[in-house]
């Protein structure tokens, strides 16, 4: 072994954490070939702490350096090969999946290419693995490559019956950005054995994917407070105008933490409320951080929703508001005014 790499191993193992926290920096001093070596074996460390150090420093190398994803892909096929610690294959895994993220986000229409292929072949290998979170990496991978087609939405469909809670979560997800509507059957079935957190995602799922009559559902999470805030949102994204008075029940309160109370003059605003029009309107004008969202919130909803809505946001009027924002000088959103009206503009149909 070479005696750079012998120096990193030992400083990453060093009983003393002061010394392991120079790991990286050290790391980034070597020349790139001891470095990308370094990282594969720190990778493969039976300590998860130096595998999470690692697996930062290589996302940061992969993206700087592309062609060492080849060599983190052979690493990935020796690990499957030689069935290792599911703790070393699930960080493997999302090192590369980091590592190959802004690339599928940039290009997200665009086919996959050698690197993404490949990727996706190892990840289907371990579509089965015994240990749950090498399954839920391997999904969540898979998600992050927006990997399509029947197998694909068949395996999703069938995750929905895997032990563990979590994956079975992320599958929904993934069923979801698919639009597969041909899952709602099984989503249904699924919310029917599930509860709490889990039965949540499924009922969001199924309203993502077009099932109506489920505005109770999404009501009835807003009492928890660890679902209360994608409640809101979802009620606005799939809701039905019937929500309307419980969200004005939030966005009124004169209590309340300020970004639920926005999110749900945004939600009912998204439903056709003119009530939450005002509200936001008021919001956007107070020189506190609260107006950025509440600009965020109104841009969002001028085009959002078809021409049956009860009432739609007026563009001009909008514009008006965001140009008298921009040119308060004492308004700390002042920019973001000015950016968000710029943007809406940019948008608006040529006569």
């Amino acid at each position: 072994m070479h005696p750079q790499i012998q120096a990193i191993l030992a400083r990453a193992h060093h009983p003393r954490r002061s010394v392991r926290n120079t790991t990286p920096e050290a790391l980034r001093g070597l020349a790139p070939l001891w470095r990308q070596r370094a990282l594969l074996r720190l990778l493969a460390s039976g300590d998860a702490e130096v595998r999470e150090m690692a697996m930062e420093v290589a996302v940061e190398e992969a993206q700087k350096a592309p062609d060492f994803v080849p060599d983190l892909l052979l690493h990935l096929r020796k690990l499957i090969d030689t069935n290792a610690d599911p703790g070393i294959l699930q960080i493997t895994v999302l090192t590369l999946r980091l590592s190959l993220a802004t690339a599928a986000d940039d290009t997200p229409d665009s086919p996959p290419n050698d690197t993404q292929r490949t990727f996706a072949a190892c990840l289907g290998e371990l579509a089965n693995h015994p240990d749950p979170d090498v399954r839920f990496q391997c999904i969540s991978a898979r998600e992050s490559l927006n990997e399509a087609g029947q197998a694909y939405g068949d395996y999703l469909l069938a995750a929905l019956l895997d032990p563990d809670h979590e994956v079975r979560i992320i599958a929904t997800q993934g069923l979801t950005r698919l639009a597969s509507t041909q899952a709602l059957p099984a989503l249904r079935e699924a919310t029917s054995r599930a509860h709490g957190h889990e039965r949540f995602h499924f009922v969001i799922a199924r309203a993502s994917l077009g099932e109506e009559e489920l505005v109770e559902a999404l009501m009835a999470a807003l009492p928890n407070p660890d679902l209360r805030f994608a409640a809101i949102i979802a009620l606005g994204d799939y809701g039905h105008p019937a929500a309307i008075p419980a969200l004005r029940d939030i966005f009124q309160a004169r209590l309340g933490e300020r970004l639920h109370r926005i999110a749900a003059a945004r939600s009912a605003l998204l439903l056709g409320d003119s009530q939450a029009y005002a509200f936001l309107l008021d919001r956007a004008h107070r020189r506190n951080l609260e107006a950025g969202y509440a600009i965020e919130a109104l841009c969002t909803c001028v085009n959002a929703k078809s021409s049956d809505a009860p009432f739609r946001p007026p563009l001009d009027e909008i514009l008006t508001h965001l140009d008298a924002i921009a040119r308060d000088q004492a308004h700390p959103r002042r920019q973001s005014a000015a950016e968000a009206a710029d943007a809406l503009r940019s948008q608006r149909p040529s006569a």
